[in-house]
């Protein structure tokens, strides 16, 4: 089966069986060949007087000249050693002697002992100074007693038996660590498969090693944007629909009343219907205009731009119509004003936006103001008004698409409902932020601030 959890058990369980066979064959090796030193040396020590002889003769001569006649006679001088053989009857034995600096002066393999051959052997000490060691072959297998080859094959039963338990207890192991490493990722697949068939409500529980919840966190985040996105499409398609009847249907009842000759076909009638595909071609260069900048996809030149140049454009092109209203439009311009990081024709589509939606809510007699404000490294906008103000409620749709204050508010006096969401697209494109603060009867506040150029105009 291709499946994870079984690839991760007999990974397990092939690791566990190498690593429990070296370890075997490891102790096996080292038990066999220490046990059969312990063999040699208890010989030794058992033969009594060989050690001692040694130490005699090298006390009395000072050296280790003359020792080869001891040691040559002493292999057929042994007897028998209790039970088993004689470990050094019959020259079943190579006895070596080595000196102080581990040099081999009798027996086979003449050279320099190892460090290991020298701690295995039997040091020859007199006056409390090593003076020569004295070490042997391991014996053959048929050397050793009864006792001593059923302690070996005890040893290597217990071994195998030891092997199989962990080999068996590896892959038990293995089966439930797979089980909860490849829980999370069967969870992840089923709420794919969901979200695949439109279910975007779907979330996964954030659990397991740290690199699990990542991914559990990034899937959670991306089907909750998901899910926005598509609560976004549908309030969109829901709220074009709904913007687009209104036009349509009066354009539609006024042409079929032509058509009726319940109108006669005058030049007013053809102005209102004219008036009409105005305000859709309106409607629908906003949309196209906020879904590029939500896209990410606007086009924007951003250069140092004189922004007290825009804020005195903006205001005489608005003092007309604040005139008209019996506005007080005023503007508070801060000497030696930086220029800002924008897009000039941008810019002043965000002031005018804000401008004219702050003239659209306030009364004859009010007043609307510009005022700037050099905050840090950004400049700060600010249009205030003496309007209506907005609730608490109110006010945190101000930028959402097609929202109205008023909602009386007939489409041609209010606008496409889509300013606001637009200018706040704008602003952000241009990497700054925008805000609102405003309370019923007190007017509102919206401001905006843009990075100050670094290099001036």
């Amino acid at each position: 089966m291709n499946r994870l959890w079984v690839r991760l058990v007999v990974a397990f369980g092939l690791v566990a069986a190498v690593a429990v066979a070296a370890i075997a064959l490891l102790l096996s090796w080292q038990a066999d060949t220490h046990f059969r030193r312990y063999v040699t040396q208890s010989g030794f020590t058992r033969q009594g007087g060989l050690a001692e002889g040694l130490e005699a003769r090298y006390r009395e001569n000072q050296s280790w000249e003359g020792v080869e006649t001891l040691l040559d006679a002493a292999v057929p001088a042994q007897g028998p050693m209790g039970r088993g053989r004689n470990p050094l009857a019959g020259g079943r034995f190579s006895l070596r002697l080595a000196d102080a600096d581990g040099w081999v002066i009798y027996g086979e393999r003449a050279g320099q002992l190892t460090e290991g051959q020298m701690a295995g052997a039997v040091s020859i000490v007199v006056d409390g100074v090593t003076v020569g060691y004295l070490t042997s072959t391991a014996p053959r297998p048929d050397v050793l007693g009864p006792l001593e080859q059923g302690f070996l094959a005890q040893f290597r039963s217990s071994l195998l038996v030891g092997a199989a338990a962990a080999g068996i207890l590896g892959l038990l192991l293995g089966l439930l660590l797979s089980r909860s490493l490849t829980a999370p990722l069967r969870r992840l697949t089923a709420a794919t498969k969901a979200v695949a068939s439109g279910d975007f409500s779907q979330s996964i529980e954030e659990s397991g090693s740290a690199e699990l919840v990542e991914v559990a966190r990034s899937f959670n985040e991306m089907t909750s944007a998901l899910l926005d996105a598509e609560i976004h499409r549908k309030n969109l398609i829901s709220d074009v629909a709904h913007e687009l009847r209104t036009p349509l249907t009066v354009l539609q009842g006024n042409l079929q009343a032509i058509l009726d000759e319940v109108y006669p076909l005058e030049r007013g009638e053809i102005a209102h219907l004219y008036d009409e595909t105005r305000l859709l071609n309106r409607l629908v260069e906003d949309l196209r205009e906020l879904a590029l900048a939500e896209a990410g996809e606007l086009r924007l030149d951003l250069q140092p731009t004189d922004a007290a140049q825009a804020i005195r454009r903006i205001a005489s092109a608005f003092a007309l119509v604040a005139e008209d209203g019996g506005i007080e439009l005023t503007v508070s311009e801060a000497e030696g004003l930086p220029s800002v990081l924008a897009d000039p024709d941008r810019l002043v589509q965000v002031l005018s936006n804000l401008v004219s939606n702050g003239l659209r809510h306030t009364p004859a007699g009010g007043r609307v103001s510009i005022s700037t404000e050099v905050a840090g490294d950004m400049l700060e906008i600010d249009i205030r008004d003496t309007g209506e103000g907005l609730s608490a409620e109110d006010l945190i749709h101000v930028f959402d698409r097609f929202w109205r204050a008023d909602r009386s508010r007939a489409r041609e006096t209010g606008g496409s409902g889509l300013g606001l969401t637009i200018t706040k697209q704008l602003v952000q494109a241009q990497g700054g932020t925008i805000g609102v603060e405003s309370a019923p009867g007190l007017g509102s506040r919206f401001w905006f601030r843009l990075r100050i150029a670094k290099d001036p105009l």
